[in-house]
């Protein structure tokens, strides 16, 4: 994830990685990513970020026809690997420019 955002930053964008776990997790996950102090991670367990964004949790969400189309190149590309943390669903990325 850190050369993504480094990448990122050369480009001039602010980044800031919002998690739906508890603040354990986030460092948890800031140290599993080597992630530094001068990246914004911010926790919202009660997930009111995620629901402004418009994001859907459940099966047909991770699983529907769009994701499935979709699940064999990405397999080949990157391999199956083991699911920490929440339950799987579509990747939540929000790009905000301004």
């Amino acid at each position: 994830m850190r050369p993504h955002l480094e990448e990122a930053r050369r480009k001039g964008a602010n980044v800031a990685i919002i998690g739906n776990g508890l603040p354990a997790m986030a460092k948890a996950f800031a140290r599993r990513m080597e992630l530094g102090a001068d990246t914004l991670l911010l926790t919202d367990p009660r997930r009111e970020s995620y629901r402004l964004a418009g994001f859907r949790r459940g099966l047909w969400a991770t699983l529907g026809p769009r994701a499935l189309l979709k699940l064999l190149p990405a397999l080949r590309r990157f391999g199956a690997r083991r699911i920490q943390g929440d339950r799987p669903r579509p990747l939540d990325v929000v790009a905000a420019l301004g």
